[in-house]
């Protein structure tokens, strides 16, 4: 009975076979509604490959490319202009801390006016030595007679202009300049007004303003139009100026290497750049086969050999920097040491209003040790006399303008900053001998404060 049941089960589902070819007819007469829908096992492999659509999309908005390939030369050009910075950092004064090449990004990238805080002069220091020549003559105050006039040469010429020592209060004159108010004229020329005149508005015209104001307050409307960008210093970014004037001055052979260096590789990393694109507007501009055009085979093939070059290049310049930041990173500890004597003397300025110190004499104060403390033929020794003559004639310097009752105070804080630095103070002793015991503080005994 099983077998006979098996049996006719086989045959049914034969036939069932057999009469359905022409059920295949009625999708080929309407293929397009009936493959859409009845094989979405076909369609799952786009899934993934929409994604990326999207991604590339999202990271086309953040730089423009009239190229193509907007995925891979955002990315590109994003470590490039990392890259840039760094070698604007290193060659025009700009301190290499994460902080400050952000400030530099948004210095030069932003599509505001940079509006600077800048009370050590970093910011003042970089654009003029980055700008050069071109602010000759374009370096004024609000208080100058003559600054609408210098401004109106600027805009009309394509040249950088830079305000100094900005306060809270900025001339609305130069408003339709911040706000970038300008109008198309006859011919598509662009026209800004400034006073009573209108003035040719150049696209390589760019105004920076700096404050020397450590807490300025500004309005919304002030916000609204520049880019308020903090360029005080930080202990970091202040450790990485003290130790390119350490080394400067006990190998000055060694900086200057250095320094070299860093042009070498930023030209290299340039030319490399001008050789892909030069690469790509080739290969988007060629007509016909290209394995025909003669001419194009010759130009690629040159091209691959510069790249080659300049890529072999940039790898032995890499590794000879990497050898001359391990020789540098020895001289760290006095870098160090100078930072952290910087920002005690910055925080007297808490207890007192006329405790004011600017970077610029501190620099001097350190130069002049490096140049006064005890020479020693071996480098642990040097690096030790020259910390403890940098801590003696820091102290002997600010205590000149101190009163006798901060003396003390001021040792104490050079002393605990000083053992914070280096990884070696208890907070929770300090607060106990600062506070005194509280209810939910442990007790301490005696032997932690002899510690302390």
């Amino acid at each position: 009975t099983e077998a006979t049941e098996a049996t006719e089960a086989t045959e049914a589902t034969e036939a069932t076979e057999a009469a359905e070819p022409p059920a295949p007819e009625a999708p080929a007469e309407a293929p397009q509604p009936e493959e859409a829908g009845p094989e979405p096992a076909a369609e799952l492999p786009e899934a993934p490959a929409e994604a990326p659509a999207g991604d590339n999309e999202t990271l086309q908005l953040k730089v423009k490319n009239s190229e193509g390939k907007e995925t891979v030369f955002k990315l590109k050009k994003t470590t490039a202009l990392r890259k840039m910075m760094d070698a604007y950092c290193q060659r025009e004064g700009l301190p290499m801390d994460e902080l400050s090449v952000q400030n530099g990004v948004l210095t030069t990238q932003a599509s505001r006016w940079p509006l600077c805080i800048d009370p050590q002069m970093q910011a003042v220091t970089w654009i003029k030595k980055r700008e050069g020549k071109n602010l000759e003559g374009k370096i004024k105050t609000f208080n100058d007679s003559d600054f609408l006039k210098q401004l109106e040469l600027a805009v009309q010429y394509g040249l950088p202009f830079l305000f100094e020592n900005v306060d809270e209060y900025i001339d609305p004159v130069i408003d339709p300049v911040l706000e970038k108010n300008f109008t198309i004229g006859a011919g598509g020329r662009k026209l800004v007004k400034l006073g009573d005149k209108e003035v040719d508005w150049d696209d390589s015209f760019i105004v920076y303003l700096t404050s020397k104001l450590p807490n300025p307050h500004y309005g919304p409307d002030v916000s609204g139009k520049t880019m308020i960008i903090n360029y005080s210093v930080t202990q970091q970014g202040l450790q990485e100026q003290l130790l390119n004037v350490t080394v400067a001055h006990e190998r000055p052979d060694l900086e200057e290497q250095r320094e070299t260096l860093v042009t070498e590789m930023s030209e290299n990393k340039t030319l490399l750049k001008q050789l892909e694109d030069t690469l790509l507007k080739e290969l988007s501009s060629a007509q016909g086969e290209i394995l025909d055009n003669q001419e194009l085979i010759t130009t690629l093939e040159n091209t691959k050999e510069k790249a080659v070059m300049i890529a072999e290049k940039l790898v032995k310049s890499k590794e000879t920097s990497e050898e001359i930041d391990v020789v540098r990173q020895k001289y760290t500890p006095v870098a160090k040491r100078g930072a952290i004597l910087f920002f005690v003397m910055s925080g007297l300025s808490t207890i007192n209003n006329m405790y004011e110190y600017s970077l610029a004499m501190y620099l001097d104060v350190f130069n002049g040790t490096l140049g006064t403390s005890k020479k020693d033929p071996s480098l642990e020794g040097r690096l030790r006399n020259i910390i403890d003559a940098l801590t003696y004639d820091v102290y002997n310097f600010t205590c000149l303008g101190l009163f006798e009752k901060h003396k003390l105070m001021l040792s104490f804080q050079i002393t605990i900053k000083v053992q914070e630095g280096y990884g070696n103070l208890n907070t929770e002793q300090l607060d106990f001998f600062l506070k005194g015991k509280d209810r939910k503080s442990t007790r301490l005994n005696s032997s932690h404060l002899c510690n302390l």
